[in-house]
């Protein structure tokens, strides 16, 4: 069998790989506060570095400030050296629980097999928490160092008391413990139970009664009573009044009832860590008779273990752990804004993981089963914990796997096309569908021979009809069976050259044309003729929109549901001497309405111009969520818009390659390759046919400024891998 020394190493070992591909996740969620936004940690050797904002996720908790201060002191906004950081904690934390195990298994009295394994047992526990997915909200979601750290101190707290026993120097070790359970309330609140459960650890394992314990270790116990107050004089502060305690806007009966089927949930997960999730929310209305199946059984475990603490007090002490260590955030104290999260169970699951370990040992006596059940049990585990690490990747995917929406992409476009299929990351997503994937006839314009020559060496051919991608989306939200979902489509006959099925009566045009729509060219003397057959086209699309929005209507989803439609170009008919679009950057081609309904929004019309990066922070200003720091866009419902604010807009096709900035009434073009401007009143001249910028040089070089220095800095950001990992996209300062 392996040394005390080897098992250390191994834990390292397989510590360090089991969240060896989290290290360039970048920062996510309350990331934005902690690090990003967090001025506290700029200079180290401050006393603000002691004292963060009010509502941040490290307000209150000091030594964690000064970990972050600590990192951005020696890598900046260096992603990687955080999660090193938040690897070493949780590896710690092992060392530790292998440490406190061993020394409590080796005082079981009358257990002789299990004191003369007792190192065997706490490795294996040490090791099966350490990669179990479960911890890995903890470790990959970097403010959460407020919980692993939080679980070192406590464990170092039991492990110095557990060592001051057999110590020649008891007293080092209690200082030891006294100081690491300060610490440890400087942390986390959660910390609050450390001084309770290191009296129960002296009751269970080393004297007969509470009484014995009290007259043995009472200056020790007071000594970490008094760390109480490091806590109370924290709180004191209200660090998070908004968020949690009795006036956070939660009653407390409510978060309670909350909290029996969380913990059913947490424990379910604990034997089966699959589905985890990030975020799970507010507490939510609800009644004794909606949750009294969980009830009953997280109440008959509080009895069983109270039973078992009475009449076996070291297997109770297990229940015990489980139930104080859970107990400040999972009672009846709110967290308004968080109705669960399992990194509560961070400390907690180390009782069910011994539990479960010790049953093992019991029912399988050799010691070569041990070995091999044990590798294999944490090779999974430790295979299950890289999927969570990947969902960490980027704040998107992690919004998509764990926050509970399903999201889907359905196409009528085959989405190879400009390698859009590249942005979508279908590996992500709950259903992917697009002309490729799809097994009916898809429709390819071969009578236009150029455009099909080109289709066939792409191999990006074929679009699908509409009815068709609608059909998929009715049938994917059918299965969903009410869950909240984030669908987003693409639909294409109204696109080049304006399809209409022929079982589709026609409005505006005739039924079939007498020549061919082809790219970027068709008969100049039948403008009319095309423009009616795009617009029968968009009655067609409409045809299909109002299918989905019927059955989402009978649903019942039609009232919680926001709808955004919008079109990626508008078409020319030659107004400037071309035709289609992916070309000159003139209002006929990139003016395009765009339509949003959510449920409260009053009717009205904006007839300012935006981009479609206002879309994401506009959505979520409707949703009563503050923008996330990656948005470049603004929301198009801010009650004090920048009347003059600068739109940027770019066409890179083989047809043309320009960029264009819309300030006030003006439009300044540049044609990249000519290296030719062009300025429009768009007031004046809507049609945009005449060239002021002869006349208004100083317009023309202040829009050109303005427009190479937004084009740089967005090239600069993209063509740096390792700045994307550390930091945003930059927001152009208007």
């Amino acid at each position: 069998m392996l040394s005390s020394s080897w098992r250390h190493i191994v834990i390292v070992v397989a510590g360090s790989l089991a969240y060896l591909n989290s290290l360039v996740n970048p920062f996510v969620l309350d990331d934005e506060g902690t690090v990003l936004e967090n001025e506290q940690i700029r200079t180290l050797w401050s006393a603000g570095v002691l004292a963060p904002e009010r509502e941040l996720p490290v307000a209150g908790r000091p030594v964690v400030n000064v970990t972050f201060a600590l990192n951005y002191a020696i890598g900046g906004l260096d992603v990687v050296g955080y999660h090193l950081v938040n690897i070493g904690i949780h590896v710690m934390c092992a060392l530790l629980l292998f440490g406190v195990a061993r020394l409590l298994l080796q005082r079981v009295r009358g257990e002789r097999p299990l004191v003369r394994g007792s190192t065997e047992v706490a490795f294996a526990v040490a090791l099966i928490w350490l990669v179990h997915p479960l911890n890995s909200e903890a470790v990959d979601y970097l403010t959460q160092r407020t919980e692993s750290l939080m679980a070192a101190f406590y464990l170092l707290t039991l492990y110095a008391r557990l060592r001051a026993l057999d110590s020649r120097r008891p007293v080092a070790w209690y200082v030891v413990a006294a100081l690491s359970c300060a610490l440890g309330m400087a942390s986390k609140e959660s910390m609050v139970t450390a001084p309770i459960m290191v009296i129960l650890v002296d009751r269970v394992f080393l004297h007969g009664s509470f009484a014995q314990a009290f007259r043995a270790g009472w200056r020790f116990y007071a000594a970490l009573a008094s760390t109480w107050l490091v806590l109370g004089a924290l709180l004191w502060t209200g660090p998070r009044p908004q968020s949690a305690g009795f006036g956070a806007g939660v009653s407390a009966w409510t978060y309670l009832l909350n909290q029996a089927p969380l913990i059913t949930r947490y424990l379910r997960l604990t034997a089966w860590p699959t589905s985890l999730v990030a975020n799970y929310g507010w507490p939510v209305p609800t009644t004794l008779a909606d949750v009294f199946p969980s009830v009953v059984f997280v109440a008959s475990l509080v009895g069983l273990t109270v039973a078992a603490l009475w009449r076996q007090p070291k297997l109770g002490f297990l229940g015990a752990w489980f139930f104080i260590a859970l107990a400040p955030t999972s009672s009846f104290v709110p967290i308004a804004t968080e109705v669960g999260a399992e990194r509560r169970m961070y400390l907690p699951v180390m009782a069910v993981i011994a539990l479960a370990v010790l049953l093992a040992v019991r029912i399988l006596r050799a010691r070569v089963v041990h070995a091999i059940l044990l590798v294999v049990v944490a090779a999974l585990l430790a295979r299950q914990t890289l999927a969570p690490n990947r969902e960490y990747s980027s704040g998107l995917q992690l919004a998509q796997v764990t926050l509970g929406y399903k999201t889907a992409i359905v196409s009528s476009q085959n989405e190879r096309w400009g390698g859009m299929v590249n942005f979508h990351r279908p590996e992500n997503l709950d259903r992917f569908f697009h002309a490729e994937t799809f097994a009916g006839p898809t429709y390819t314009p071969w009578e236009d021979i150029g455009f099909a020559e080109w289709v066939k060496q792409t191999g990006s051919a074929g679009s699908v009809d509409d009815r068709y991608t609608v059909g998929e989306a009715i049938q994917w939200i059918d299965s969903l069976n009410g869950e909240p979902f984030f669908l987003h489509m693409n639909l294409q006959s109204s696109h080049l050259p304006y399809v209409v099925p022929p079982d589709f009566p026609t409005r505006f045009g005739p039924r079939t044309l007498d020549f061919t729509i082809m790219w970027g060219k068709f008969p100049t003397d039948r403008i009319e003729t095309v423009k009616d057959r795009y617009a029968d086209s968009l009655f067609y699309v409409d045809t299909q929109v109002a299918r989905l929005f019927e059955h989402v209507r009978r649903k019942g989803l039609w009232d919680d549901t926001v709808i955004v439609i919008g079109g990626d170009n508008g078409e020319a008919f030659y107004e400037h001497g071309f035709a289609a679009h992916a070309s000159w950057l003139f209002d006929e081609v990139v003016k395009v309405p765009m339509i949003v309904r959510a449920p409260g929004l009053q009717a009205g019309v904006d007839d300012r111009p935006a981009m479609f990066l206002d879309v994401p922070p506009s959505i979520v200003d409707l949703l009563g969520l503050p923008p996330h720091p990656s948005f470049q866009g603004i929301s198009l419902f801010d009650p004090r818009p920048n009347p003059d604010r600068s739109i940027f807009i770019v066409a890179q096709t083989p047809s043309a390659y320009e960029t264009a900035i819309v300030r006030s009434r003006f439009k300044l073009h540049w044609a990249e390759r000519e290296d030719r401007y062009f300025l429009n009143d768009l007031v004046a001249d809507p049609g945009e046919t005449t060239d002021v910028g002869p006349s208004r040089p100083a317009l023309v070089e202040e829009l050109s400024r303005r427009l190479h220095q937004w084009r740089e800095e967005q090239l600069a950001y993209y063509a740096d891998v390792a700045r994307q990992r550390r930091e945003y996209p930059p927001v152009f300062e208007d």
